[in-house]
């Protein structure tokens, strides 16, 4: 059985960074909107599972004013 792979290699982190710059402006008014979709009540917790850089979890952060694990 044959498998397919990518013969890509992983973005440098400068290159990560370049494409968050350009991405996440675009994405945050969706992100905004799914949130407030949520109704949230203020001091809800939330857990960034560790998918990314954590951008979502700044978002419901400021939602709600609270997030689980942040420092405190």
């Amino acid at each position: 059985m044959a498998t397919a792979h990518s013969t890509q290699s992983e973005p440098s982190p400068e290159e990560y960074a370049r494409a968050l710059a350009i991405t996440d402006p675009l994405i945050e008014p969706l992100m905004r909107a799914a949130i407030a979709a949520l109704q949230l009540p203020a001091g809800s917790q939330g857990l960034d599972a560790g998918c990314g850089v954590g951008y979502q979890a700044c978002l419901l952060a400021e939602a709600t004013s609270d997030l689980a694990g942040s420092p405190q």
